[in-house]
């Protein structure tokens, strides 16, 4: 029997934005960020990841971008988590970014293992972003952004957590291809760190290195440890067991917000069950949907949010209706596609009425505009003819020079008309494009552990 597991009426937080996991082929931040609030209704991000991930930092910094970014957290379905209250931000109300990234500062909090430092286009970006989720409500009760949930007091669950993987009866897991590579040496070694922090800061020291954490072994102690502290023949296994420490990170903090996470990249992985000895047959997978580079074709207009909102009104009951079967559907992507199609007419219509009505507003100034100047031209004609005076250039008096007021007056009459049946032609096309690109934007993954 296959033991399934999904995430129902949970909302996804965005993990692989992390620097360190951001993958190399990475889509453009709006785009993706789309497929994520289309196929699970709400999203979270983490603060850090926006101003800490350079990539992520420079999408945000281009004015456009910021503005459909803005759009879509306008729609309270994008949420932001800032540090648990213990880390005593200066001012989390008004300045929620700046005060977390104030916070690591003062503190020294590494990136990845060494110390970040904020520059002044950094602090603008962090006040930029201040000023959009204070103007969504903050951390109002119907806010954006919330605290994360504090870890229990006295008790180191990452390194719990990590001594119960490196130690499990199972050991298939270290055959995948994160974690290819970390042997019984190096799980020995580890789960003796994990026991015992005090150990690995002396041999830290030793070699002349300021250790990150002095308070319990945590995940910036592992990134050093694999940094410094493995033998020379062992060397090739640092990224394996650092990807072992992102994914035990991972799993703690999803664990902890009760939250969906994204498995994207080849950093991390579902952890194994630690709990008992998966049998040969015996499967234990999480359903996710992965944003496929098609998601980068899709058009993002100004005002996004407004879009997303209406097709999620319109397609809520599909969406939800898959995420609620698919732990015991026994096709779980076959079940996206249904509900994901949906989905896609629903944008592509929104999409493209909102071009038109765009387009709209500016046709139908410029036909007035064309209607007023043939009827004063018509007008001025007529009264020229009593006065004995013509407002017509001589040259137009040549007969076929004539058919040209004419011809003006056909494109007032019926112009208006013409274009618009052609625009229908066109906005049934672009549907049909925008369709098709939203169904090869995302798929379903089954995040399998064996």
């Amino acid at each position: 029997m296959s033991n399934r597991k999904a995430f129902v009426g949970c909302p996804v937080l965005i993990t692989h934005w992390d620097p360190d996991l951001y993958p190399k082929g990475s889509l453009p931040l709006v785009p993706e960020l789309v497929i994520h609030i289309l196929a699970h209704g709400e999203v979270w991000l983490k603060d850090v990841d926006l101003f800490q991930n350079p990539r992520i930092a420079a999408y945000l910094r281009d004015k456009a971008v910021f503005e459909q970014f803005s759009s879509l957290v306008a729609t309270k379905r994008v949420k932001v988590l800032i540090p648990d209250k213990s880390r005593n931000l200066d001012d989390p109300i008004n300045h929620p970014i700046l005060s977390t990234a104030l916070e690591i500062v003062r503190s020294k909090r590494p990136l990845k293992s060494r110390p970040w430092k904020m520059t002044d286009r950094d602090r603008r970006l962090c006040q930029a972003l201040d000023s959009v989720l204070v103007a969504n409500g903050g951390l109002g009760s119907n806010g954006v952004v919330r605290h994360r949930v504090q870890p229990p007091a006295g008790r180191n669950v990452f390194a719990g957590k990590l001594i119960e993987v490196l130690n499990g009866q199972d050991e298939r897991w270290r055959q995948r291809d994160q974690f290819k590579g970390i042997d019984g040496r190096i799980a020995d070694q580890f789960t003796e760190f994990a026991n015992n922090h005090e150990l690995a800061i002396d041999l830290l020291r030793k070699k002349g290195v300021t250790p990150n954490a002095t308070n319990g072994f945590y995940r910036s102690l592992l990134y050093q440890c694999a940094d410094h502290l493995l033998p020379e023949d062992q060397k090739r296994q640092r990224r394996p067991i650092k990807n072992l420490g992102q994914s035990v990170y991972t799993h703690c903090e999803l664990d902890r917000e009760k939250a969906a996470g994204t498995y994207h990249g080849s950093r991390i992985a579902e952890l194994p069950p630690t709990d008992k000895v998966l049998s040969p047959d015996e499967h234990l997978f999480e359903v996710d949907v992965v944003p496929q580079m098609a998601a980068a074709k899709i058009p993002i207009a100004a005002n996004i949010g407004d879009i997303v909102t209406a097709v999620l009104e319109e397609c809520d009951e599909s969406m939800r209706t898959f995420w609620a079967i698919v732990g015991e559907a026994p096709l779980p992507q076959q079940e996206f596609g249904h509900a994901w199609k949906h989905v896609a007419d629903a944008f592509a219509k929104r999409s493209v009425d909102a071009r038109r009505a765009e387009l709209s507003s500016t046709e139908n100034a410029l036909w007035t505009g064309a209607d007023y100047v043939v009827h004063t031209a018509e007008i001025l004609d007529e009264t020229g003819k009593q006065l004995g005076v013509t407002w017509i250039p001589a040259f137009f008096e040549h007969p076929k020079l004539q058919l040209v007021p004419l011809g003006l007056k056909m494109i007032a009459t019926y112009g208006r008309p013409t274009m618009e049946y052609i625009r229908r032609g066109r906005a049934d096309a672009a549907k049909g494009k925008i369709k098709q690109v939203l169904l090869n934007a995302a798929t379903a993954r089954c995040g399998r552990v064996k």
